[in-house]
C-alpha cells in the first residue's frame, strides 16, 4: 500500500487494523514520511488471497482515536433533532 499524498510504499509497522469483519478491515495508516494518516476499507476477496483497498480517507485521528469512534453509541435521532432545533 502506498500514500495518498507522498507515493511512499508503507511499512508493516504503520498499518494497524481498526475493525475486522468477515469481508473486509478498516485500517489506521500512519506515513512514515509525511505524517499523513488515513483510513481504509480493505476488501478481503474469498476466492483467493488478493485484498482490495475500496475507500480511504485522509483523516486527523490517529489509531486510538479511530478505535474509540467505533465504540461509540450512535448519535440518536432525538440528539439530531435537538441540534436542529437549536441551530435554526
Amino acid at each position: 500500500m502506498n500514500c495518498s499524498i507522498c507515493g511512499k510504499k508503507y511499512g508493516k509497522q504503520s498499518i494497524k487494523v481498526v475493525q475486522n469483519k468477515k469481508d473486509a478491515m478498516l485500517v489506521h495508516v500512519n506515513c512514515d514520511f509525511c505524517q499523513s494518516a488515513s483510513l481504509a476499507v480493505i476488501k478481503k476477496s474469498l476466492q483467493n488471497n488478493d485484498n482490495m483497498v475500496t475507500l480511504g480517507i485522509l483523516t486527523d485521528l490517529d489509531y486510538e482515536e479511530a478505535c474509540n469512534v467505533l465504540r461509540r453509541e450512535p448519535i440518536s435521532l432525538n440528539e439530531v433533532l435537538d441540534l436542529y432545533n437549536q441551530v435554526k
